[in-house]
């Protein structure tokens, strides 16, 4: 029956789309050709991010279409994030920042939460990025936007709008037997157009490793492996279309993903033929109309999703208590909000949001049984308001972001806002000139997920008793770019953040794993990101986190306070060269070499396993002309054939090089 209903909703989906599309205003004077030429500065990167008052950092469409990469190792060196990989690509991935968990961090994909209700995480492995136009990193405070304001930050994931009319075809070959192909098209502009897109991929990921067998300070054991049931087969469906009727504009997305891999295990005693089938179908409309003019206006937001993720183990190598086990959600979101001017210095955003979440777990040892043996629900309401004044005569404004997040969770009926927190942030920015200071402080919570409350299998068992984990931060940050003086840009912040009632999973006596409140952590770090034009097309940066994450809970036993699975030190410098060709062919040309350096970290909380440091040097070179229009890039990962492991110490493949073809008609 979910079929057909998933037909029909696809189909109502396309049907609007289509209304939407269907009449295309025609020109004052057709036929007549207008050229425009506009001439400014261009703006900073995180001047057009959502909240420019937040710590924030956006990655641009150059850095997301490299060859070969995923959305996770994108991020890996950006200051605050912390990235993990369990493989190449198609592989699990999973993003943290400011040294939280994957679970506190949600992730936006075109503004509607992607991060499963089992364990609260969102797999980056499966967001493929060729039709991602930017990545908004919010380190710390997340905007309006976000449904939640999370204690450890917010990523948003921005899929390509509609602009111009256009044939696009790219094709990627590489290393572990990974290929991948897509094709975009598009017509109209930003106020009445569509683009769609349709990508394939697949790699064997059968990577050679050194294994130490599990015994670190025994070298005699050692050899290489060969990474088993690591292969992945990735489809991804897009379409994002925008339409102005009168003067309201509407925009509708829609977005099917579909990821087959191996389920790995243990490097000890690896998995061969287990399996996951994961899938995920979003949805979301939004209308905005002009309440008086362009800064003021209402909007309504109707997203949905709906996500499968299931586990064929037939031989029992992953030990999760049967031999098939399959999780379903649906997520039904709607929010609605107004961006009002009432005087010249103040700006305001109330908006009212709720949210609707079912999720499905079924276990069998054969077929599955029609029956699900738990079916959960919750329910959240967020009334939440965001104010900036502009104090008059000067260049100071005061920002905040206020909001009561209730929610209710059950197996049965729900009751109305069973847990209610307050949440937030407030602090002052100045901008002098080219200069750009903040400061916020913030209180977060982050609710258990269903699958924490009532268990995501037999082996991993729920805890109906838990309670949402809560935070307190601090940072402050200052902003510089001086295009006159090299190019000059600096991007620095300092951030301390307390946290308590953390959820970690802990084994019973009974052999199964249970989730409970144990922690208290307290972070401090340093945040940079600098850069300059050195010669002419020459840009040199580099990206710094410091990190000092602690258990601070007072019934600690151990003598070990660092948290582990967090390096303390990541530095990422960049140097990148550009020419452009000025001939009726070629294009131009780039080089860029970018280096990524990750102290060491504990792989447990008594510090008795240390994950080593890690290097890894990424090259790249991307060669472009003009008649026809065809950009090709070749990349190689860890030219330097360094051992790499990720930041809960699987092992990352040796060197590696993919090479991409795109073509524009």
């Amino acid at each position: 029956m979910r079929q057909p209903l998933l037909a029909l909703r696809w189909s109502s989906a396309v049907l609007v789309a289509s209304g939407l599309l269907a009449a295309r205003p025609a020109s004052a004077e057709d036929g007549a050709t207008t050229e425009l030429v506009v001439e400014g500065q261009r703006r900073a990167a995180h001047e057009t991010a959502k909240d420019p008052t937040a710590a924030t950092t956006v990655v641009t469409e150059e850095r997301l279409g490299a060859p070969g990469l995923g959305t996770a190792a994108a991020l890996r060196g950006t200051p605050g994030a912390l990235v993990t990989e369990i493989g190449a690509f198609g592989s699990r991935a999973t993003l943290s920042l400011r040294g939280s968990t994957a679970a506190q961090t949600p992730v936006y994909l075109g503004g509607v939460r992607v991060n499963d209700e089992v364990g609260g995480s969102a797999d980056l492995g499966a967001i493929p990025l060729w039709f991602i136009e930017r990545a908004e990193v919010y380190r710390g405070n997340a905007p309006i936007e976000a449904d939640r304001l999370g204690i450890g930050g917010a990523l948003f994931l921005e899929p390509r709008r509609p602009e111009g009319t256009f044939v696009e075809l790219g094709g990627l070959v590489g290393s572990h037997q990974t290929r991948e192909a897509w094709t975009a098209v598009g017509a109209g502009d930003r106020q009445n157009g569509v683009v769609a897109g349709l990508g394939i991929g697949a790699a064997d990921n059968d990577y050679v490793f050194e294994n130490d067998r599990g015994t670190q300070f025994v070298p005699a054991d050692d050899g290489q492996s060969r990474a088993a049931n690591a292969h992945g087969q990735l489809l991804d469906v897009w379409l994002h279309a925008r339409r102005r009727l009168a003067e309201t504009q509407f925009s509708w997305l829609a977005h099917y993903g579909r990821i087959q891999r191996g389920a790995p295990d243990s490097l000890e005693d690896p998995s061969r033929i287990a399996r996951e089938d994961i899938d995920r179908t979003l949805t979301a409309v939004t209308a905005r109309t002009p309440l008086g003019g362009t800064e003021q206006w209402l909007e309504v937001r109707n997203a949905a999703v709906l996500s499968s993720h299931r586990v064929e183990d037939p031989s029992a190598e992953l030990g999760l208590g049967a031999t098939e086990l399959g999780v379903r959600g649906v997520r039904v979101e709607h929010a609605l909000g107004l961006r009002l001017r009432p005087h010249p210095n103040w700006v305001v955003r109330p908006e009212l949001s709720a949210a609707l979440d079912r999720l499905e777990r079924d276990e069998a040892a054969g077929s599955l049984d029609e029956t699900p043996e738990l079916v959960a629900h919750r329910a959240e309401l967020r009334p939440a308001l965001t104010a900036r004044y502009s104090v008059p005569g000067t260049r100071l404004a005061l920002h905040g972001v206020l909001a009561l997040e209730c929610t209710s969770a059950a197996t049965g009926e729900l009751s109305l806002c069973a847990q209610t927190k307050p949440t937030g942030r407030i602090g002052p920015s100045l901008r002098a000139g080219t200069l750009f200071v903040y400061a916020n402080l913030g209180r977060y919570a982050r609710w258990p997920t269903l699958g924490e409350l009532h268990g995501a299998s037999t082996l991993v068992r729920g805890n109906p008793r838990l309670l949402p984990e809560l935070g307190e931060t601090a940072d402050i940050g200052v902003r510089h770019e001086n295009p006159e003086l090299f190019g000059l840009r600096v991007d620095a912040a300092a951030f301390v953040r307390r946290a308590r009632d953390l959820i970690l999973y802990a084994q019973t006596d009974q052999d199964y794993f249970a989730p409970q409140n144990l922690k208290q952590a307290r972070v401090l770090g340093l945040e940079l990101s600098a850069g300059f034009t050195a010669l002419r097309g020459l840009d040199l940066d580099v990206e710094l986190t410091a990190l000092d994450a602690r258990d601070v809970s007072p019934d600690r036993r151990l003598g070990n306070d660092v948290l582990p699975f967090r390096p303390r030190l990541v530095a990422a410098p960049r140097a990148r060269f550009q020419q452009d060709i000025s001939t009726p062919f070629s294009g131009g040309f780039s080089l860029q070499a970018r280096y990524v350096y990750e102290a060491n970290r504990y792989a447990d909380l008594a510090g008795l396993e240390v994950i080593p440091e890690q290097h890894e040097l990424e090259l790249e070179l991307g060669v472009s002309t003009r008649k026809p229009d065809v950009q090709v890039r070749l990349r190689m990962v860890n030219a330097l054939d360094r051992a790499r492991f990720d930041s809960v110490g699987f092992p990352l493949p040796g060197r590696s090089v993919y090479a991409s073809i795109e073509t524009r008609l």
